[in-house]
């Protein structure tokens, strides 16, 4: 039985299980006689499974991956609208812009967001001792064909889901220090107000500007995003934009879940109860297959075809686990598509 928090909330720990069949998603970049070769192969595995995991990589610094990422993607994705502000470690590489201290919950990159990268990258340049900061990878076809069993599931069909999000102004000299990351400059690359607004018009986003030009917008979508990989809709959420997230943030977890920086709704932005969320948290478990980082190593994925989280981790003062990330090939949310569902 998993602790309950004073909120009714359970201290949730990701259920690490190997990769099934790990050989059909990896390539061993020591066997590949040229990049146009390597391209082939990962364009195949790519299309077929939505994973592809590489060994033997050379990777001695972050500009060693774009070698590899650029042969799968078709652009980059300029990474704008985060809810991580992230700092740029090689040309078009950056880092993973969460510390080690938090846990990441199972999602899926930018699903918050009115656009995000179809494709993802990962790859490791200088990893941790021993099996610490395994990062996981849940499979969104079996999560959907779950989630879709249920009758919760079946209410986000109608329903939907909607996103609060927070930005505070650079410039207020009065943001709490704990807020400070949490600016609409840095998320959205921008130095106006008047940028955000045009870069969020077209996406129809209820926003709310206070006097001090703090943004709180609210973001109604589907919960299933059609993905053309496997021709069907799935599941599409970032479950770290519940106020769980927050849970066990020491600067954060003493506020009631209307005050934290983000939130995850109902599509009539009515809260999900605590239940509802344990069985969100519980299905992406089931599926859910952890990689345990060497050197040399990478992971290329689609991004609605798998979600991706990592435990919390603690490093001794001589470790290192730099992680180089890529996103590319920008996407407009488009929702489910009648005809496509699993289930």
């Amino acid at each position: 039985m998993s602790k309950l928090l004073n909120n009714g909330r359970r201290i949730w720990k990701l259920d690490h299980k190997p990769f099934p069949n790990l050989n059909k998603f990896t390539i061993d970049c020591s066997k590949i006689k040229s990049l146009e070769d390597f391209k082939v192969k990962a364009i195949d595995i790519y299309n077929k499974e939505g994973l592809i995991a590489l060994t033997n990589a050379e990777l001695n610094s972050p500009d060693d991956f774009p070698k590899y990422f650029d042969k799968i993607r078709t652009t980059l994705f300029k990474f704008e609208g985060g809810a991580d502000t992230r700092k740029e470690i090689g040309k078009n590489v950056l880092d993973v812009g969460v510390p080690s201290h938090v846990m990441v919950q199972p999602h899926n990159e930018m699903s918050y967001n009115q656009f995000y990268p179809t494709i993802q990258g990962f790859a490791m340049i200088e990893p941790p001792k021993g099996k610490k900061g395994p990062t996981s990878f849940c499979d969104n076809v079996g999560v959907t064909q779950k989630i879709l069993a249920t009758d919760f599931g079946k209410q986000l069909q109608k329903k939907g889901i909607s996103y609060r999000r927070v930005f505070y102004d650079a410039n207020d000299k009065n943001i709490p220090e704990m807020f400070k990351f949490l600016t609409w400059q840095n998320s959205y690359r921008v130095k106006t107000k008047e940028e955000v607004i045009e870069l969020l018009k077209p996406y129809g986003v209820d926003m709310e500007w206070s006097k001090e030009n703090k943004l709180t917008f609210w973001y109604k979508r589907d919960a299933y995003e059609y993905c053309p990989n496997v021709d069907k809709n799935l599941f599409f959420l970032h479950l770290s934009q519940h106020a769980c997230y927050f849970d066990t943030f020491e600067d954060f977890k003493h506020l009631e879940d209307e005050e934290r920086p983000a939130g995850l709704y109902w599509g009539d932005r009515a809260a999900f109860k605590n239940d509802e969320i344990h069985l969100i948290e519980d299905v992406y478990n089931e599926f859910l297959y952890s990689m345990y980082w060497k050197k040399g190593e990478a992971v290329i994925f689609n991004n609605i075809r798998w979600a991706h989280a990592r435990d919390s981790y603690t490093l001794d003062k001589d470790e290192k686990r730099t992680i180089a990330v890529m996103t590319g090939d920008k996407t407009d949310a488009v929702g489910s598509k009648d005809s496509k569902w699993l289930i």
